[in-house]
């Protein structure tokens, strides 16, 4: 077995193991509610607004116009902070934009260019997306059919969705979807067996 198979096993025991007892608080605790606990939740969760930065030199086009329509709506909608940077004006800039356009005129990007960053309540710093402005670059800001998947699964009732990030090795990647699969298997029905309650799980 491979070393990064024989770690991937081993952080997977160490999450299932806490999920035991996640679960097994999570089960009473919701006895008297028919709505699961982490539903309950979720159905509450405030989602963190993402910061996004649109650096531009002087004027738009229409069309440029017209997708910053669309970044004025979801800011109004609480899904983003939206600011607004002519490169012209950079010289009264903060410090901390300036850092992010010293890196960006390394991509030679043609402007405007649209910067999606981590939410500061995430305490990650860096850039998510980079693009160039355009109706279609916002609605993969505001759309993303991966997003949807995850939430539809979890809105039917699956308790737990997994995210495997693939790697350039596909042949690791396969063996890592095969071990997920195979363990969370037994840990359903493990569980089962112990609560005779149902859990579900996606992948």
């Amino acid at each position: 077995m491979s070393k990064c198979v024989m770690n991937s096993r081993i952080i997977l025991y160490a999450i299932l193991s806490k999920a035991v007892l996640v679960n097994l608080i999570m089960v009473q605790s919701a006895s008297a509610c028919s709505t699961p606990v982490f539903q309950y939740a979720l159905f509450r969760w405030t989602p963190d607004t993402y910061q996004v930065l649109v650096f531009y030199e002087k004027h738009f086009s229409n069309r440029q116009k017209h997708a910053l329509a669309l970044l004025d709506k979801l800011e109004n909608n609480s899904l983003i902070v939206c600011k607004r940077i002519d490169i012209s004006q950079m010289a009264n800039a903060d410090e901390s934009i300036k850092s992010v356009w010293d890196n960006l005129k390394r991509l030679k990007l043609s402007l405007p260019l649209v910067i999606v960053r981590f939410p500061s309540s995430s305490q990650c710093e860096g850039t998510v997306y980079v693009d160039s402005l355009s109706v279609s670059s916002v609605r993969q800001i505001a759309s993303s059919p991966i997003r949807r998947n995850i939430a539809d699964k979890l809105l039917r009732g699956d308790t737990i969705v997994w995210l495997i990030l693939l790697s350039d090795n596909s042949e690791h990647n396969r063996r890592v979807k095969k071990l997920l699969s195979e363990e969370l298997k037994k840990y359903e029905k493990q569980y089962f067996k112990n609560n005779m309650t149902k859990i579900r799980f996606a992948i």
